[in-house]
């Protein structure tokens, strides 16, 4: 609640001559019309945070912070970006009881929206062992995931190198390793496992790339030991 509540623009009482640290860092930067909420964080230090972003067409969005995690809310954030083209941040933090406000930056919004989903494997940093993986749908529209595959429901089996056909949503395919092992490719809903191994293959296949027809599917072979020191 903290994070997301705003609050009344702070009367400056200093002005740095330079540009806030944030991470990411979005300053000077053109994003499309539909993308999620840009948050980040303020690293540097102070008490308080603020932050207000205003657009060319004088709407706005605010927001506070005790720890500088500043969170955007959805609704307000797509707003702004439908009736804008340029966004301004202004960037105050609080220290030693004084407002300091840093230098602007801004964003331009284009029109050409960004793809809907993004698909990615998700798992620790040190991934030598897999209790848990999954491949994961998130939208880029929002912070909504969705798990497309997910290891403890297919034996903890490894479940790895996926790619799309023609980024086709439904048109897929990914490895897995273990009890369940083999190649699944999925179709408009329908399912299927390969072994895509021949005699003369020391390996499995991993790493695919789909040919620019859509009917074939390149592989590597290769011996994978996942010990990284």
């Amino acid at each position: 609640f903290l994070l997301s509540c705003s609050g009344n623009q702070p009367k400056a009482d200093r002005t740095e001559n330079r540009l806030p640290t944030i991470y990411p860092d979005y300053a000077s930067i053109t994003i499309p019309v539909n993308i999620a909420p840009l948050n980040f964080k303020i690293e540097e230090e102070g008490d308080a945070f603020f932050v207000q972003v205003e657009g060319e067409n004088k709407s706005v969005i605010s927001v506070s912070s005790k720890k500088g995690i500043i969170k955007f809310s959805e609704k307000k954030w797509k707003k702004l970006l439908s009736e804008n083209k340029i966004l301004n941040y202004s960037i105050y933090v609080k220290k030693e009881g004084a407002w300091n406000k840093y230098q602007t930056f801004t964003n331009k919004v284009s029109e050409a929206t960004i793809d809907p989903f993004l698909y990615y494997r998700l798992l620790y940093p040190g991934y030598e062992s897999w209790t848990e993986i999954s491949i994961v749908q998130r939208s880029m529209e929002s912070f909504v995931e969705k798990e497309i595959v997910k290891n403890n429901v297919v034996d903890q089996n490894c479940v790895n190198c996926h790619a799309f056909n023609l980024q086709k949503q439904g048109d897929f395919m990914f490895h897995m390793r273990g009890s369940m092992g083999g190649t699944y490719f999925i179709t408009d809903g329908d399912l299927q496992k390969f072994n895509l191994k021949t005699r003369e293959m020391q390996n499995g296949a991993v790493y695919p790339r789909w040919h620019p027809s859509g009917d074939f599917v390149a592989f590597s072979s290769n011996k994978v030991v996942q010990q990284f020191h």
